[in-house]
């Protein structure tokens, strides 16, 4: 890697750094000031969502006279799009807006964007979202989430390039497709903790053409993959992979390894299978083994961020020189991709005394 490189991913660090996100479940329905760094939300342990046949997701309301109206809109359209069902599902939300529609659904969703601000000064911007959900059910509050999204970007001046640099990526933090991202990225979290159906029994369901697994995977709804998927009696190769994959986003690693090793079996060259089988070997702590599967991916696929970055974590924990060279190779990849964000965490993780794996939410944009 020679310096130009280095010199473009040192660039790509962020002035903020990255920060670890809580999920926090109050027993309360009062949920205190809205948070950066936790989603809060309280659920009535008596909701049974097999019993809604129908949500109405009413227009979003601002809660700030500098909200506009067509980021009411857009916060609707998201939301609507994340709580909406797939076809297996058999709760139907309420697009309609008219009051007679929306009024004929026992559930019911409200939300409140509180916040819409931003900051910019040339080499530095800063986007900030703030939005509240409630779910009622025949007039009882059953659900309330909040949580307030910061994005930030930009890179410190330390010379003419760095300037140009910082610049451009402050701009592109305030870019429509990026306030875009942002906002989807905040729904998404918040609407993670609305629990789905408890059982899904439809005996018609046929999973060629009624189920998209990306679409699930995607939405970080791997309880739903693991409701579908490991009660078959025989799994393709992929689904074996779909399933070990909702199986590490619910930290059960031991049996996402088991699926990963299934997919082996049938697909061996398979690049993401040893990436499932290093990812869930280092959670276990079995780190020689880890290694060599991180090894193996490499060797089939060379661009993987995944690959060198969880090698390169693993290899610090041995102070082994070679961790660095992995990790700038990350970044670099990250770089070219145009994913700031993991490329400055693929940096910090360079200059930290201890670098992290890549957290569930990092892993779901890239794997």
């Amino acid at each position: 890697m020679g310096l130009r490189e280095l010199t473009i991913l040192g660039l790509t660090l962020t002035i903020t750094g990255c920060q670890t996100l809580d999920v926090v479940k109050h027993q309360e329905p009062e949920l205190g000031e809205l948070q950066e760094k936790s989603v809060d939300f309280w659920l009535d342990p008596n909701f049974v969502p097999d019993s809604l046949e129908c949500i109405a997701v009413y227009p979003t309301e601002a809660g700030d006279t500098a909200v506009k109206a067509e980021e009411l809109t857009q916060t609707h359209s998201i939301l609507v799009s994340q709580i909406a069902p797939y076809n297996y599902r058999d709760v139907i939300v309420r697009r309609d807006q008219t009051t007679k529609a929306l009024e004929n659904c026992r559930g019911r969703v409200k939300s409140t964007l509180r916040e819409v601000s931003g900051t910019n000064v040339a080499v530095f911007s800063e986007k900030k979202r703030a939005l509240e959900i409630q779910l009622t059910v025949d007039g009882k509050e059953v659900w309330h989430v909040q949580h307030r999204f910061v994005a930030r970007a930009g890179s410190l001046p330390t010379n003419p390039l760095s300037l140009i640099v910082g610049i451009y990526e402050a701009q592109l933090n305030l870019s429509e497709e990026n306030v875009y991202v942002h906002n989807t990225k905040l729904i998404r979290r918040m609407v993670a903790t609305l629990p789905d159906r408890s059982v899904i029994d439809n005996t018609q369901i046929t999973k060629q053409s009624r189920v998209d697994y990306d679409l699930l995977l995607d939405a970080a709804r791997y309880s739903e993959v693991v409701d579908l998927l490991a009660t078959q009696a025989q799994l393709s190769p992929s689904e074996n992979w779909v399933l070990g994959r909702a199986y590490l986003g619910l930290n059960s690693d031991e049996l996402a390894l088991n699926q990963f090793m299934e997919t082996l079996l049938y697909e061996p060259n398979s690049a993401k299978a040893w990436l499932g089988v290093g990812l869930a070997k280092g959670r276990l702590g079995q780190l020689s083994h880890a290694f060599a599967a991180y090894d193996k991916a490499l060797t089939i696929d060379e661009q993987s961020f995944v690959g060198h970055f969880e090698l390169g974590v693993l290899l610090h924990q041995i102070d082994n020189p070679e961790s660095a060279n992995h990790l700038k190779r990350a970044g670099l990849l990250a770089t070219q991709s145009d994913n700031l964000a993991l490329a400055s965490r693929a940096l910090y993780a360079i200059s930290s005394q201890a670098p992290m794996a890549l957290s569930n939410e990092e892993l779901n944009s890239v794997f």
